[in-house]
């Protein structure tokens, strides 16, 4: 289940980053738990011309999570590892 906030006190957290910058502007954030959830969030952003900026743990120092129009797509619940593929580094106790 997609998680949508739209309330601006619930959104203002999503418009800061460790920049310090604080000039964000959105109309709502979605927050997805499975890749199902990710696919549906783009479709919606992409069919109604809504741009999207996709936000991680809101460490970095350059703003880059700062939206500035459109709605943000927050993946804070993809916090797992399930599965690493290295092709370059393959483990040694494969058979």
């Amino acid at each position: 289940m997609i998680v949508v906030k739209k309330n601006p006190d619930e959104i203002l957290s999503y418009l800061e980053d460790a920049s310090n910058f604080r000039e964000g502007k959105i109309n709502k954030v979605f927050i997805p738990e499975n890749e199902n959830d990710v696919i549906e969030v783009l479709h919606h952003c992409t069919s109604n011309k809504i741009p999207l900026t996709v936000a991680g743990g809101g460490t970095g120092t350059v703003g880059g999570k700062i939206p500035r129009e459109g709605a943000l797509i927050s993946m804070e619940k993809f916090d797992k590892i399930k599965k690493i593929y290295d092709k370059y580094h393959p483990r040694s106790d494969k058979k």
